[in-house]
């Protein structure tokens, strides 16, 4: 099964509020000229890295912005440091991020709109703010449950432990939350996306041009066609059929090929029947697997590329099944007396008249072609 894990830290833009929870700690830890020039510089620092970093990377927009408001508050300390109060600043960092960030949040429709008319060539970028825009809710809903701290207990006109709480506490804590939950958010999906299963999207030459979820998929027909495998078995001449299962999309019941079924994502043809045969008949040996051909199925119901593949065993012992259906093999003479009666899956009297009539039923041979 092909499992994926989509999203990586770097999906986490609230990262980017770093240079303002170190800005702040320090200003109760230092003098507030060296809170402001530490967080601007490590702004810059973490701005420049991740700008200039080789290999493909999201442009932290968040972080862009921050650092960019640091820097004004830098310049602005340097020439009127007399009028800043130390008591206020980390109160006053913390409302001048999340209204930075509210304006981001205010034009995020047009940004997207912008950066997705560009498709390929923008591509991180449109990432980029669809990432900030998760980042920016989250950091705007404890910023506005720290505001609503704040009207209704009054403190900002009351000294004492709940005003420090709340002035001092509360700000970094707004960031160091946001910064949490994006990546506890982030890790809750990518265990999601490790048990969804994707399949893969193929042209009429079987080369892979996507995936798409199997949910999607498998529920109804797409406009894009997908690749299903078919394994016929062969015993002295004679094919082994069984019963579809219940669980079949198309003709419960009816009489089939043992094995069918679909490629996952991330698999080679030759891996993807190796676990389809192995759920249905694991004593089968996969050395004489023969290649029989390829053809496109689309109706009102589905869009497959189907292969169609034959295997040949040596004794009956091998067709011990793994699930509740017995099956049992088929003379040619018995096939042909039933096709046209309702009897068997039509794709198998389709595939029946095109390859399986030419069982050698005293040799069992095909002419088929190797698998690769």
């Amino acid at each position: 099964m092909s499992r994926q894990s989509i999203l990586s830290f770097k999906y986490n833009m609230a990262w980017g509020f770093i240079p303002v929870l170190v800005s702040m700690i320090l200003s109760e830890l230092a003098t507030l000229g060296t809170a402001i020039y530490a967080g601007a510089l490590l702004g810059i620092v973490l701005s420049t890295y991740t700008f200039l970093r080789k290999g493909s990377h999201l442009p932290q927009i968040l972080l862009y912005g921050i650092t960019a408001m640091l820097v004004l508050l830098a310049f602005t300390y340097y020439f009127y440091a007399a009028s800043c109060q130390p008591q206020w600043y980390s109160f006053t960092l913390e409302v001048g991020t999340l209204l930075l960030i509210l304006l981001f949040y205010l034009n995020r429709k047009s940004l997207k709109a912008y950066y997705g008319s560009f498709k390929r060539k923008h591509q991180s970028s449109a990432q980029s703010v669809e990432a900030t825009i998760v980042s920016a809710r989250v950091v705007l809903l404890f910023g506005a449950i720290h505001l609503l701290a704040l009207l209704l207990t009054g403190a900002s006109f009351f000294q004492g432990e709940s005003s420090f709480i709340l002035h001092h506490v509360a700000p970094p804590a707004v960031f160091i939350l946001s910064i949490l939950f994006n990546q506890i958010g982030i890790s809750y999906f990518n265990r999601l996306m490790k048990r969804t299963i994707f399949i893969p999207i193929v042209n009429a030459e079987g080369n892979v041009v996507g995936k798409a979820l199997a949910s999607d998929a498998l529920s109804k027909k797409q406009k894009y066609m997908i690749p299903f495998v078919r394994v016929a078995v062969t015993l002295n001449g004679m094919l082994y059929l069984c019963p579809r299962l219940q669980c079949s999309s198309f003709e419960k019941g009816k009489v089939d090929l043992p094995v069918e079924g679909y490629l996952l994502y991330g698999e080679t043809l030759k891996q993807g029947i190796h676990r389809l045969v192995r759920q249905v008949l694991p004593e089968i040996s996969m050395q004489d697997l023969k290649f029989n051909f390829k053809y496109k199925l689309e109706n009102e119901m589905t869009n497959r590329l189907v292969y169609v593949f034959t295997i040949t065993v040596d004794h009956e012992s091998q067709l011990k099944r793994n699930k509740g259906q017995v099956g049992k093999l088929w003379t040619i003479q018995q096939i042909e007396q039933n096709i046209g009666q309702n009897y068997f899956y039509h794709c198998f009297e389709d595939e029946y008249n095109r390859v399986f009539s030419m069982i050698d039923e005293c040799g069992g041979n095909l002419s088929t072609h190797n698998a690769h």
